[in-house]
């Protein structure tokens, strides 16, 4: 009786090992004898958690609201009194402009009231902000209404999205965008406006966004908006760096160790991917595996390794 249930057992063994080297191929008879230490490596295990799969979309700051300083008159500019880069307040002089026909003479000899007109205008912001361009010097001749200077106001700072078409739908008014800048700090915004246009060659549309708190920030400054479009809870996920692929990219791997010395190659199939975390959605691995994080570059389907921390 009892050699009857150790022939059981060794039937049930045999039918188990070939589904588990499906998944996890390798053969530990094929790793060199002898004692030699295996590779280095680091291991680490499968985690449960919440996943959410991220698109970086371009954006690009812009002051919404700018004065257009113009000319009034026609003449010649006598005295500018901005730079770019001047903060101004409403009712700041900006520029005097004399008329070509009093430039000839010293007087026009009219008086308007009380006072003797010189043929001079003066020209003042009507708007708080930055100079931002002051296109006409001293003595340069203008036209009536003639752009002489833009005047940006700060707290007018938006962003400017385009938004791909296929991702329209997954924009949410409520929710706060995190934005990277240039130097790595991180931001957020929301939407504020959506302009109703599709962009014939790109496809996109064009979204308005406000920043949540008080920043400073150059227009025309180039930001990456990050940019929900996937989310999984409870998601079975191994760290970035133990997923292993040939150069084609057609199929994935980690390896899992088998004890403390001998680890082995088991296939996967990706799901969503994170900076740090990527999702299986089939294989034999379970939360208790441990698997190789750093050092499985180059190993054999079964290779013998030395755990490091």
């Amino acid at each position: 009786m009892k050699r009857y249930f150790n022939w059981i057992k060794l039937f049930t063994i045999g039918l188990i090992l070939p589904l588990f080297f499906s998944m996890c191929s390798g053969n530990i008879d094929e790793l060199p004898a002898g004692s030699a230490p295996g590779a280095l490596v680091k291991v680490a295990s499968p985690v449960r958690t919440n996943l959410t799969q991220y698109s970086i979309l371009n954006a690009t700051t812009v002051f919404i609201k700018k004065e257009t300083v113009r000319s009034t008159i026609p003449g010649f500019i006598k005295k500018g009194f901005v730079n770019i880069g001047d903060f101004v307040n409403p009712g700041k002089d900006l520029f005097v402009i004399k008329t070509r026909e009093s430039s000839a003479s010293d007087s026009s000899g009219i008086m308007i009231g009380e006072k003797l007109y010189t043929g001079e205008v003066l020209i003042q912001a009507h708007s708080s902000g930055v100079v931002t361009e002051v296109l006409y010097n001293e003595g340069d001749y203008v036209i009536e209404s003639e752009r002489l200077a833009l005047i940006s106001v700060p707290s007018s700072l938006r962003l400017y999205l385009d938004v791909p078409y296929q991702l329209v739908s997954k924009i949410n008014r409520q929710t706060r965008y995190a934005v990277i800048l240039p130097d790595g700090k991180t931001v957020y915004a929301i939407v504020e406006n959506i302009v109703p246009v599709i962009d014939q060659v790109t496809q996109t549309q064009k979204y308005i966004l406000k920043f949540v708190s008080n920043i400073t920030l150059p227009e025309s400054l180039n930001v990456n908006l990050l940019f929900p479009v996937n989310r999984v809870s409870n998601a079975f996920a191994v760290p970035k760096s133990s997923v292993m692929s040939h150069e084609t990219m057609d199929s994935f791997w980690v390896m899992k160790l088998l004890n403390d010395t001998i680890s082995v190659k088991c296939k996967i199939q990706k799901g969503i991917e994170t900076d740090s975390l990527i999702e299986v959605v089939n294989s034999s691995l379970n939360i208790s595996d441990r698997i190789i994080v750093s050092g499985a570059y180059g190993l054999p389907d079964t290779a013998k390794i030395t755990m490091v921390k």
